[in-house]
């Protein structure tokens, strides 16, 4: 006992110990004990706001790493999705939510609610611990433009709150020309033409001057960072270097168009043994391409015109392994052979049709390659690349890069759009501004290679005639021009055999009933130009046609022949 407390009972009253007294004896131990437990809570306190401060972040959570950056180009492949993780430093830590604000991280997505709160806006994994991974992805540059975008992502409980900020940036990329298409033309004519490269953003509001050979054309567009639209000038036949000047930069060019002398056909036949898959016309070389791939021998067969006739049989054949397809390359420079036995796209000399190396494998998701289940489709894009198909039922969509044969990884013309083309077959524009992609399916779609979006038609029309530009398609009887929102019918045609369109979509090519009719679609009111235009012999049935660059030949492939007919 105390001092204090002995004091305090020694003292009496009337011989008694008074109870005021022990009351305040008892409370005063109670005070003393108090004090030393207050004492020693501070002293715990004290250890682990040591311990915790020396092992970690005190607060709720963490989130790692404190920034997200992303760096492209326009016109270019979006960069991979980046993580970031939010770490739990309490056993009773709230589950955050998480909120998105800015242009910079691609929302067009949603999630399940199962990692956090009540967000959808990015993805998110749990190790069913003490850490949630959350996945951001952004979007296609092209969808943002030139410049520094900038996000906030916001990870707030009734605890605690981070903001991680996110940059992105998109540059214009390095200035150049790479591509012109179509990249042929016919002496003392003119048409619309594409420009691909990059850097074009340096423009900003200023117009493109685009010279072929040192001669200016019309009506220059800038359209996005990576594509100029120009009429050309009226040019003699030759090799034109293609020049783009007005920006700040300059604008490195070993593009050519090459325009060729008006071959001044008339009127021929071709034998032909079996109907054609398709047929190509090959401006520069004068020559015409077959895909037969309806009946053995598989093979594509060229025929050539000496400058006064067509040969009569092939001058040359290149053998298909199974069903294939071909096409020209964006320069002209390669014959594009994609065959379906073998999973492979190959390069063909179009002048020799000799096979260039030993093709490209293109690993599908499709394992049964017979019964045209596995390549048998390409078509050219603008930008110098070909779109290639798989036909199988979950069929995919490839890249092929004749530069560097090679199939390009992760590009993408939907811009996250997926698409199952189902059963599909492709077809593209002169251009290669846009491919019609027919399928099995309920829609039909049509792929703008210049902004990356799909737009679905619907219709039965395995074949289409595309203008130049793919703006205009003839499907059966029916013309359908782009509002802007998807493609309307505004004219109708004769049901056709076979159906053309000019590249400027002005003008149908249509036959009907062993007849070449050739129409003005230039409004809605259809007219006939000219008479009816016979063909030198019967073709057979089973008709296709392609039209010469300048409108004034048609080349039809029936079962029987091969026509070649002249416009008037």
């Amino acid at each position: 006992m105390s001092a204090a407390s002995q004091k305090l009972l020694n003292k009496k009253s009337n011989g008694r110990y008074d109870e005021s007294l022990i009351i305040k004896i008892v409370m005063l131990g109670k005070l003393k004990m108090n004090n030393q437990k207050k004492m020693l809570q501070s002293i715990v306190l004290l250890f682990f706001t040591f311990l915790l401060s020396a092992c970690g972040d005190t607060s709720p959570f963490t989130v790692s790493p404190g920034s997200l950056t992303f760096s492209t180009q326009i016109g270019g492949i979006a960069p991979s999705s980046k993580t970031f993780t939010i770490k739990a430093n309490q056993n009773d830590t709230a589950v955050p939510d998480i909120s998105v604000t800015g242009d910079a991280i691609d929302l067009t997505n949603s999630y399940p609610t199962s990692c956090y709160g009540n967000s959808t806006v990015l993805d998110c994994r749990s190790d069913y611990e003490r850490t949630l991974t959350v996945t951001v992805p952004v979007p296609d540059p092209d969808d943002l433009g030139v410049g520094t975008h900038t996000a906030s992502i916001l990870i707030q409980s009734s605890q605690h709150s981070v903001t991680l900020p996110v940059t992105y940036t998109v540059s214009a990329g390095t200035p150049a020309v790479s591509q012109v298409s179509p990249y042929v033309a016919v002496a003392g004519n003119t048409h619309t033409v594409t420009i691909r490269g990059g850097g074009f953003a340096n423009f900003g509001t200023s117009i493109p001057i685009v010279t072929f050979g040192g001669t200016a054309g019309t009506n220059a567009t800038l359209v996005n960072n990576s594509t100029i639209t120009v009429d050309l000038p009226v040019l003699a036949a030759g090799a034109h270097a293609i020049t783009v000047a007005g920006a700040s930069v300059d604008f490195p060019s070993t593009t050519n168009l090459v325009v060729v002398a008006d071959p001044g056909y008339t009127a021929d036949s071709i034998p032909q043994t079996s109907p054609a898959y398709k047929i190509i016309y090959d401006d520069e070389r004068k020559a015409i391409y077959t895909v037969n791939r309806l009946t053995t021998p598989q093979q594509i067969e060229k025929y050539t015109f000496n400058g006064s006739a067509w040969s009569s049989t092939p001058d040359a054949t290149y053998a298909l392994d199974g069903n294939g397809d071909a096409a020209l390359s964006t320069d002209g420079a390669t014959l594009l052979v994609v065959t379906n036995n073998d999973d492979k796209v190959y390069e063909v000399d179009p002048t020799t049709m000799t096979q260039i190396g030993t093709g490209t494998s293109v690993t599908t998701s499709f394992s049964d390659c017979t019964n045209d289940t596995c390549l048998d489709s390409v078509a050219i894009t603008s930008d110098g690349f070909a779109a290639v198909l798989d036909s199988g039922q979950w069929q995919d969509f490839y890249i092929y890069d004749p530069s560097n044969s090679s199939v390009v990884s992760g590009y993408s013309y939907t811009s996250g759009n997926s698409k199952n083309f189902y059963y599909g077959v492709l077809q593209g524009s002169r251009s290669g501004n846009r491919i019609h992609v027919h399928t099995q399916a309920s829609s039909n779609d049509i792929i703008n290679i210049i902004n990356k979006t799909v737009t679905g038609v619907s219709d039965g029309y395995a074949r289409r005639a595309l203008s130049g530009d793919g703006k205009v398609i003839a499907t059966g009887s029916s013309v359908r021009k782009d509002s802007g929102s998807g493609y309307v019918s505004y004219a109708y045609l004769p049901y056709p055999d076979a159906t053309a369109l000019s590249l400027d979509g002005n003008t149908a090519y249509v036959l009907s009933l062993g007849v070449l009719k050739v129409f003005d679609i230039s409004t809605a009111t259809v007219a006939q130009i000219g008479s009816d235009i016979s063909l030198p012999t019967v073709t057979g049935g089973a008709e296709i046609m392609t039209i010469s660059i300048d409108g004034k030949t048609a080349f039809i492939a029936g079962a029987t022949n091969i026509v070649v007919v002249p416009i008037p």
